[in-house]
């Protein structure tokens, strides 16, 4: 599953979410998983903060830092493979990747 942007996504939520016209409002996840998993969320809210951070703030004009700091939160609170940094990475790598492709 692709979004417009080529990226390749595994949760079909997030995957119809990236096709809706600007229009539509967001969905609401069902599951929260830093509410389901609470001890992984000051994990994900520190690490995550990488997006929000100077080392991206040359793409916060650029690229909408927003959903993917949320996408972050979500996939490191609810990662149950690889360990606490492959969702972690592949989120903050998925910025980076938007970012570079917008210059």
């Amino acid at each position: 599953m692709r979004t417009p942007e080529n990226l390749e996504l595994t949760n079909p939520q997030e995957f119809g979410s990236s096709w809706a016209a600007v229009e539509c409002p967001d969905t609401l996840d069902p599951w929260d998983t830093c509410v389901l998993n609470p001890l992984r969320e000051p994990f994900a809210r520190k690490e995550c903060s990488i997006l929000l951070s100077e080392v991206f703030e040359i793409c916060h004009p650029v690229v909408d830092v927003t959903w993917f700091y949320s996408n972050c939160l979500t996939d490191t609170c609810g990662c149950s493979q690889g360990g606490d940094c492959e969702c972690l990475c592949a989120s903050v790598s998925a910025y980076a990747h938007q970012c570079c492709q917008h210059g």
